[in-house]
């Protein structure tokens, strides 16, 4: 799945260099591609939760800081942290 390989290269890419933030990543309802999805907003959001969720699980096993943005979506945000 394509959030497998961007994880992979994203641990890739840390792994390469150890003084690297993880970021800027986060959670926005109103994005262009969230807001024209054909699967659907909600399709859309959910898997962009799945994927800040893994990034922040990334981050934590290499003991690397966040950048974190958050449009409109504090609650799910919130869950995830």
């Amino acid at each position: 799945e394509a959030s497998d390989d961007c994880l992979a290269k994203l641990e890739t890419l840390l792994l390469k260099h150890p003084s690297a933030f993880v970021g800027e990543i986060g959670l926005c309802k109103c994005a262009r591609d969230v807001r024209h999805h054909p699967a659907g907003k909600q399709a859309v959001l959910q898997k962009q939760r799945d994927l800040f969720e893994q990034q922040m699980r990334l981050a934590a096993k290499l003991r690397r800081p966040v950048t974190v943005h958050c449009v409109q979506q504090m609650g799910p945000m919130m869950d995830i942290l």
